[in-house]
């Protein structure tokens, strides 16, 4: 497998699995990877969301070396609660399941 380049979306659904798992969202981690990111594998999702959890302190620790990209993500959904970024996840898998390319807003 090619090494994937993690889009914005990609990296805001490793968030909200970084924070929460991936708890009311109606499906397991392998359909995550193969139907909605697509891509990539559990465990490059697994390291994604443990750096992002480094990133945001979760971890004891704090990483500060990582893409701009992830970066602007921790800033612009790292403090969104449960309920909220749940919503945004939820809209991705849903537009996933109908064939649409994935989107934020």
């Amino acid at each position: 497998m090619r090494k994937k380049i993690w889009s914005k979306e990609d990296l805001v659904i490793a968030l909200f699995v970084s924070k929460f798992g991936i708890r009311g969202l109606g499906i397991d981690k392998v359909y995550l990877v193969r139907e909605v990111i697509k891509g990539t594998t559990v465990r490059s999702l697994n390291l994604q969301a443990a750096n992002i959890r480094a990133m945001l302190g979760l971890e004891g620790r704090k990483l500060y070396s990582s893409s701009k990209l992830k970066i602007s993500v921790c800033e612009e959904f790292g403090l969104q609660p449960y309920s909220i970024l749940r919503q945004i996840v939820l809209k991705m898998i849903l537009k996933s399941k109908e064939g649409e390319q994935l989107e934020l807003f």
